[in-house]
C-alpha cells in the first residue's frame, strides 16, 4: 500500500501541521482509500461522541483524495452522509473509499466510517472536475502535488 498525500500542510482533514485538525492519513488499497482515524474530544458533538460535522469531514476528505489517484483536480460538488449510528470519540475506527461512478464531468465517490465490522456512516460524494487553473485562481494555492495539471 502506499500513501496519499495530504491537501495542504493546514487541511483540518488531513493536514499534519492543523493542531486542532484530524491529521486523517490514507493508503491506496487495491481499488480504494483507507485509513484509520481516532475523533478526540476536540471534536465531539454529545460527550463521547463525534459531531456530525467532523463524520462529515472525513467522509469529504478521504473522497476529495482520489484526485490524486486519478490524476484530475476535482472539488466536492455535493456531499450526502447517513449517519447510522453513535460515532465514539476516543477509538480507532477504519475509513474507506472508493469510486462508485464516473463520466466526463466528474466522479461520484462512496464511503464508510467503520468501527471494526460496524458501519457508523456512510457518504456519497459527487466530486466535480475543476480546470488545471482552479487550485491557483480560485484557491490562490498551487494543485496539490501530485496532481496533473495538463
Amino acid at each position: 500500500m502506499s500513501a496519499v498525500p495530504a491537501h495542504a500542510a493546514n487541511c483540518f482533514g488531513c493536514g499534519p501541521d492543523n493542531a486542532a485538525g484530524l491529521a486523517l492519513t490514507l493508503e491506496v488499497d487495491g481499488d480504494r482509500l483507507a485509513g484509520e482515524v481516532t475523533i478526540d474530544a476536540r471534536h465531539e458533538g454529545a460527550p463521547g461522541i463525534a459531531h456530525g460535522g467532523t463524520i462529515a469531514t472525513i467522509l469529504d476528505d478521504a473522497s476529495g483524495r482520489f484526485m490524486y489517484l486519478t490524476g484530475e483536480p476535482a472539488v466536492t460538488a455535493r456531499l450526502e452522509v447517513d449517519y447510522l449510528a453513535k460515532v465514539p470519540t476516543a477509538a480507532p475506527l477504519r475509513i474507506e473509499a472508493w469510486i462508485a461512478a464516473r463520466d466526463e464531468r466528474g466522479i461520484e465517490v462512496a464511503s464508510e466510517l467503520r468501527d471494526g465490522d460496524r458501519v457508523l456512516a456512510q457518504g456519497l460524494a459527487r466530486m466535480r472536475f475543476v480546470s488545471p487553473e482552479h487550485f491557483a485562481t480560485v484557491a490562490g494555492v498551487t494543485a496539490p502535488e501530485g496532481v496533473r495539471l495538463t
